[in-house]
């Protein structure tokens, strides 16, 4: 069976930070869960006085409006995770 993650924060948060464990849960489920996984997530970007269109707030930070995607083969638990941006939004399979 497959896993599914979902994380929606307001603040920026690091996504290797979120995959890490699920990763080992991936691993050490009593299903095998290594016929690879991906995920998809909306990037933030460093903007300056920039409206949130969600909120009609100003801040220094928002969505580039795109979801990026990666997807790999191979089991979760041995991909770099480091390289992952932060996010406020991202979904896991």
């Amino acid at each position: 069976m497959c896993r599914i993650l979902l994380v929606q924060s307001e603040s920026p948060f690091s996504i290797a930070e979120q995959l890490k464990p699920f990763a080992a849960l991936s691993k050490n489920s009593r299903e095998f869960q290594g016929h690879g996984w991906g995920c998809s997530w909306l990037p933030v970007t460093d903007t300056t006085d920039v409206t949130n269109a969600h909120s009609n707030e100003t801040s220094n930070r928002n969505f580039d409006g795109k979801w990026h995607h990666y997807r790999n083969i191979n089991p979760i638990w041995e991909t770099d995770l480091s390289d992952f941006p932060e996010t406020t939004l991202l979904l896991a399979h």
